[in-house]
Parts: structure tokens; sequence; C-alpha cells
């Protein structure tokens, strides 16, 4: 019994023994194992998670070949398809150096329409005049980067031979849009990053156009906003606290003023001229300290300005009352030196209301006569013809 007690507190006495020793060679062995079959485990999963990742997929659609400075784009779309609600960074580079990024989300109704990501917002577009060298070939390639490894990825289609030339004037649209009686182009302006333009069709109404991705024009407007002739030019358009305004007319009916919140949904604000018949048309829009401008229009009599600070109907207090010293009509508004000064012209309302092409040319000699009138008048002025007033 004596001696079975002391082997058993020996054993004891070894075990507490080896606990406080330093690790062995023996025993650094098996934790060196350990730690290579872990490693080995971990290798193994981060294959695993190498194999089960989806490298972006995408498309470089622009066009190639020589372009203007309009339609020398990189565009096209990307997405992840491990996670398609990322936007994902992409990069355009042109004989193999990078020369843009940008992030693919902006919306396309057809990757939309095809279910390609959530809401269509997979798209990109750069306009890569003045990123590379006019009138030269360029091998341009679009690369989208993988949310999860950063691996840049070329999308398809990739790389296409583009050739900007240099810059230079170029006609945007097919003539009147299409229509040989839209005669003229009468106001642009730009809203929420995309060029707007209004139009002159004494026949069926002016109209409001939006310049495309694509490089087209869309309408975004009923002819004369449902007025048809009624409203037969979109004279000015402006932007006033986050919303498109246009300011029609130039026929018998009074002039009116529209506005829209996203560009396509428009909805009215004054359709009697700011009540009076006379007010034949909204020829002017200037945004100052706070408030929207709006000139006015006249065959006869003279002309006239409203103010508001929120844009709203029964919003609108009249400025620049009837008089002698602001006839015919306002022809233009500019801000100078924290001053707002207004141009107008009694002849240009004669001129423009009969909207026929020798009409159109006299307009364009009218009003180049009358800038160099107005950059000659050091103050207020009462001239045969034309004035400038400052608020």
């Amino acid at each position: 019994m004596k001696r079975r007690t002391t082997i058993v507190l020996t054993i004891v006495l070894s075990l507490l023994l080896i606990a406080t020793l330093p690790a062995s060679a023996s025993t650094f062995t098996v934790n060196s194992s350990s730690y290579a079959r872990e490693s080995a485990q971990l290798h193994q999963i981060t294959n695993l998670a190498d194999i089960l990742n989806t490298l972006p997929e995408g498309f470089h659609d622009a066009a190639d070949g020589t372009r203007d400075q309009f339609s020398c784009l990189a565009e096209g779309w990307a997405t992840d398809p491990d996670d398609r609600t990322i936007d994902l960074t992409v990069r355009i580079l042109s004989d193999g150096g990078e020369v843009a990024q940008t992030v693919a989300g902006v919306f396309r109704q057809d990757l939309d329409d095809a279910g390609v990501c959530p809401g269509g917002t997979c798209s990109f577009s750069i306009n890569l005049a003045g990123l590379i060298s006019p009138d030269v070939d360029h091998s341009i390639a679009v690369q989208a980067q993988d949310a999860q490894t950063g691996e840049w990825v070329d999308l398809s289609n990739t790389p296409k031979t583009l050739n900007c030339v240099e810059a230079s004037w170029q006609q945007v649209n097919v003539n009147g849009f299409g229509n040989p009686e839209t005669n003229g182009v009468i106001s642009l302006e730009v809203f929420k990053d995309r060029l707007y333009a209004g139009t002159a069709n004494g026949s069926i109404g002016g109209g409001v156009w939006r310049w495309q991705q694509d490089s087209q024009w869309q309408q975004v407007s009923e002819a004369g906003f449902g007025n048809g002739p009624a409203n037969p030019a979109i004279v000015d358009l402006a932007v006033f606290r986050g919303k498109l305004y246009a300011g029609m007319g130039w026929d018998d009916a009074p002039g009116q003023v529209w506005r829209s919140s996203n560009g396509t949904n428009w909805q009215s604000v004054i359709t009697d001229g700011f009540g009076d018949d006379g007010n034949i048309a909204i020829t002017n829009f200037a945004v100052f300290k706070g408030s929207l401008y709006a000139g006015t229009g006249t065959i006869e009599g003279s002309a006239q300005i409203w103010r508001s600070t929120i844009g709203s109907d029964n919003t609108w207090t009249k400025v620049a009352p009837d008089g002698p010293g602001l006839i015919g009509n306002v022809t233009g508004f500019v801000v100078y030196q924290d001053v707002l000064y207004a141009a107008s012209s009694h002849l240009l309302a004669q001129v423009q209301h009969k909207f026929g092409a020798a009409s159109m040319a006299a307009i364009g000699q009218l009003s180049l006569l009358m800038d160099l009138a107005i950059q000659a008048i050091p103050q207020r002025v009462v001239l045969p013809s034309s004035a400038v007033i400052c608020i």
C-alpha cells in the first residue's frame, strides 16, 4: 500500500514538473504540426472563397471610330454577380494608361427591364474629350474592380479604337428635331446634369426636349403644354429651388409658366399672363437674391417684371409696373455687381410674333444690334426701341 502511494505521488509530481518546464522539442513539434494544419485549413478556406467569388461582368458599349467632342465617350455597364446592389468602380485606360475612374451607378432603362441590376442603376458614361489627345487613334479599354478581391477585370467588348477630333462647333440635333415646322430653338438650360432645349412651332406649339446619354434628343413635354399653337414657343427656361421652369407664349393668348421637378412631369404655375391678357409671353427668367424674376412680352403697351420667392401660383408680385421705362418686352436679364439688369425692346415683339423664317432672321439681326446698344449704356437710359433698367 505504501509503495502504490509512492508511485502515484511520483506520477503527479512528474506531471506538475512537465507543466512548469519550458516547452521541449517534442512539445514544439506538436504545436508546429498543429499550426501547420491550421494554416493549411485557412489556405483551403481562402481558396474556397476564391472559387466561390464571381468576378464582375459588364459591357463596353460605346461607339468607336472618329468622334466629335460630344460623342467621344467611354460608356457601358458593370455589376457584381455576387451582390448586384454594389456600385462597382470602373476605370478607363487609354493605350494602357489610366485616364479616368467613375462609378457604375447611373440608371439605364434597358438594364432595369432586363433585370441586370436592381433599379437598372449600374451604367456609366465618361466623355474623354480633353482626357486623351485629339486627332489620334487610341485603344480605349474599360475595367471594373471586383468588390471582394479588388481585382481589375476587362469588360466584354473592350478595348475599342477611338479618335476624338479637335473641338469645334457641331450641330447636335437634326433640323427642327425632325419636324420642319419647328423653326427655332429659343432657349437652353441645364437641369440635374441634363441639357434641355425649348423650341418654337407655330403649328402645333413649342416643346421641351432633353439630350439623352446616347446623344439623342427626347421630347419631354406636350407640344404647347397641351394648348397647341396657343403656346407656340418655349421662350425661356430656368432652374429655381430644384425645379425647371418654362416660360412660353407669343400668340394672342396670355403667356404661361410651367414647372417640373424631374424634367418630364409638368405642372402649370401661371396660365393668365399674370392676370393681364396683354402679357402674351413670359420672355425671360432670372434668379436674384433668393427670388425668381419673370419678364413679360406684349404687342402693345409696356412689359412687366414679376417676382416670387417660391415660384408657386399666387406668390408673384409685380415689381416693375407698366411705364415708359420698360417698353414692349423684357428681352434679357443679367446680374452684374450685385445688381439685376433687365433689357427691353418694343420692336422685337412685333418681329417675333410672326414666327416666319424671314422674321427669325430679323430677330437675330435686331438682337445683335440691341446687345451692342446695351454694352454702350452706362446707366438707365430709354432708347427709341430698346432700354435697360436696373433693380
